[in-house]
């Protein structure tokens, strides 16, 4: 029962707290210059940013456990269906029983965060943390072929970065995993 509490590295509703308090003290107050007020801005874009991500990434578990329950019912209707005709053991209901029983406590776990990362989205925006949102974008598996594309287009990023901060020559020459280009 304490086990949504005791992961380690998890998000809990008190770690979320925290954060958001730290933040607040850290970023509210009177802004003397510009660049705090642009580090602070920016630093609620990134947090907005990738509490939208853990969102949709949530979503995305939510739904592929779906999927994989509806399978695993199908598959215990198809067992029990050999079982009324004398080809399948009670054992082997039994297993797919207890496997769809198991997949629907993995689809509870992945609602469960998908309420917190909408509870953390929500926070970032300052809204009430159970209210609704509706992502108006989806996680989509790009194709070898665009991967190339993005990777041309982020390597011409990285030259305008780093012609414009000058940074130790050579940084082009490493290979594309040490640059965190994917």
């Amino acid at each position: 029962a304490l086990a949504p509490f005791d992961r380690a590295g998890a998000d809990t509703p008190y770690a979320i707290q925290h954060e958001l308090q730290d933040m607040m003290q850290e970023l509210v107050g009177i802004v003397r210059v510009e660049e705090e007020m642009q580090r602070a801005r920016q630093v609620v874009a990134l947090s907005a940013i990738q509490a939208y991500n853990d969102y949709l990434l949530s979503l995305e578990r939510v739904r592929i456990s779906q999927k994989s329950v509806r399978l695993k019912e199908t598959q215990l209707e198809q067992a029990r269906n050999r079982r009324a005709q004398g080809v399948a053991t009670d054992l082997e209901v039994l297993r797919f029983e207890v496997s769809v029983e198991n997949d629907r406590a993995l689809l509870m776990g992945f609602e469960g965060q998908a309420d917190l990362a909408r509870g953390r989205l929500n926070a970032v925006m300052v809204r009430p943390i159970d209210e609704a949102i509706a992502p108006t974008d989806t996680l989509e598996r790009v194709p070898v072929e665009q991967a190339d594309a993005v990777r041309a287009d982020d390597q011409r990023a990285i030259r305008r970065r780093l012609d414009h901060d000058e940074p130790d020559a050579g940084v082009l020459d490493q290979p594309q995993d040490q640059l965190g280009v994917a």
